[in-house]
């Protein structure tokens, strides 16, 4: 594969044009390389099913982010997010592999201790994904979606930004964005969850829900020279 060059990578907000491409992107990723979808064995297409629920949302929403190679089109990576002012209330379980139910109630137990927080604040984006394709790894693809989300996320009104963090680079990346001292956080190992009378992940690692508010990003000379190279809005 010939050298990938950053400057190459342009960032912008979803559009339904990039909705097939997202799709790919993070069935791909998720399938193949978070712990908890390889652990259920979650397939490319069990979870695209999910990846077109979300996407066809974040479409509307205009809230969430994609980058793109600029010399093969090619969506090489994407940030989720998720309206607090959304009315959309399908049940999207009913569509989707019984294999993720495991993974549905471990996110939703990590998160509760942060609830009362959360409700006490308002404009509260929910993150649902960030992900990577595999060529384009190392390339900072990851933090610069997290820096530039913050940023659309203050200029659009929103104070706060909650998501769960299964993955430890994502964990990684969203910590090396953010003063660390203005997040709320809780976390659950793998090991000990445990759902309907089993422990459905026998698995090293552990799962973080994060609170924080959009303006804990960290200002730096590599954030403006970023921002400065971005197509977005």
């Amino acid at each position: 594969m010939p050298q990938i060059k950053r400057e190459k990578i342009q960032f912008s907000i979803l559009q339904r044009q990039d909705i097939d491409g997202v799709c790919s992107c993070l069935a791909k990723a998720f399938s193949q390389r978070e712990p908890l979808a390889k652990h259920m064995q979650i397939t490319v297409e069990d979870f695209y099913v999910l990846a077109r629920y979300l996407c066809d949302k974040a479409e509307r929403q205009q809230l969430s982010l994609v980058a793109k190679d600029t010399l093969t089109n090619q969506i090489v990576g994407c940030h989720i997010i998720e309206s607090d002012t959304s009315t959309e209330s399908e049940d999207i379980t009913k569509r989707l592999s019984n294999k993720f139910l495991p993974i549905f109630a471990l996110l939703e137990e990590v998160v509760k201790p942060l609830l009362t927080i959360q409700s006490s604040h308002k404009r509260v984006a929910h993150l649902f994904a960030v992900a990577v394709d595999e060529d384009y790894q190392n390339l900072g693809i990851a933090k610069k979606l997290l820096t530039l989300e913050l940023n659309l996320l203050q200029q659009r009104g929103y104070e706060w930004c909650e998501g769960e963090f299964t993955n430890p680079y994502s964990l990684k990346a969203i910590q090396s964005v953010l003063v660390s001292a203005m997040m709320y956080s809780n976390e659950i190992a793998y090991k000990t969850f445990r759902y309907r009378d089993t422990f459905p992940f026998p698995i090293d690692g552990k799962v973080v829900a994060c609170l924080y508010p959009t303006i804990s990003l960290k200002i730096d000379e590599k954030s403006v020279k970023i921002m400065k190279h971005v197509i977005l809005w």
